[in-house]
């Protein structure tokens, strides 16, 4: 759906399991200087990521043209021993049209995306369950 950011792993990556508070995530290929910086870091439990890189090129010098986009991943073990995965992404933007913009076009499209995030996530977990 994104071809810019290219294909995800079949299986979890040992080398991309070492995340701290600040570190940064690219989101998209380098030249289009998009990433979500590590907030809050919470090993097995909760990760937020936080942008505000993700303004066309066009606006991002604009002191009126504002966006923060927050991406948060909690992990809740329920009363049957399972583990829920709780996504939530939120933006807060001005002005107004970008804003109405984001709610038209982004929302949509993320919910699009979040979906596929979460089935592969699950298929990436019962994977490497069969295999231990």
């Amino acid at each position: 759906m994104f071809p810019a950011n290219g294909p995800s792993a079949s299986q979890i990556l040992p080398q991309h399991q070492d995340l701290s508070v600040g570190d940064w995530i690219l989101d998209g290929p380098p030249e289009a200087d998009c990433h979500f910086e590590v907030e809050l870091l919470e090993p097995n439990k909760m990760m937020v990521l936080r942008s505000t890189s993700h303004l066309p090129p066009q606006v991002r010098d604009n002191d009126r043209v504002r966006m923060l986009w927050t991406w948060s991943f909690h992990l809740e073990e329920t009363s049957a021993g399972k583990t829920r995965l709780l996504f939530r992404m939120r933006g807060d933007l001005e002005p107004w049209w970008l804003s109405l913009l984001y709610q038209l076009l982004i929302v949509p499209a993320d919910f699009i995306m979040g979906r596929s995030f979460c089935l592969g996530l699950k298929k990436r977990v019962e994977r490497s369950r069969q295999t231990r």
